[in-house]
């Protein structure tokens, strides 16, 4: 698991394939951000495209950033098909 401290940046990659593992453009992309208390911090749609199917999205973490462990989660839509991947990672002083 990855550690962050209050005020570095966090990053998440995201990348989305076809059924056929094949890198693809999602329709939509969506990161949610929740913090050790339940509380969501982000909840939003942007994403950079670095490149087919590639998605990076940075969030810098306040200086008072809740210490403990965050949830990220990321929901791709393309067609029909809804794929969701959870991560987390933990603040730390």
């Amino acid at each position: 698991m990855t550690s962050y401290q209050r005020g570095e940046t966090v990053s998440e990659r995201a990348y989305i394939y076809t059924e056929a593992d094949v890198l693809v453009n999602s329709d939509e992309i969506t990161i949610t951000i929740i913090d050790p208390s339940g509380t969501t911090i982000i909840d939003e749609d942007y994403f950079t495209i670095e490149a087919i199917g590639t998605y990076v999205y940075s969030y810098t973490l306040s200086e008072t950033a809740e210490i403990g462990l965050w949830l990220m989660i990321v929901k791709a839509t393309l067609s029909d098909i809804v794929k969701i991947r959870n991560d987390s990672f933990r603040v730390t002083n």
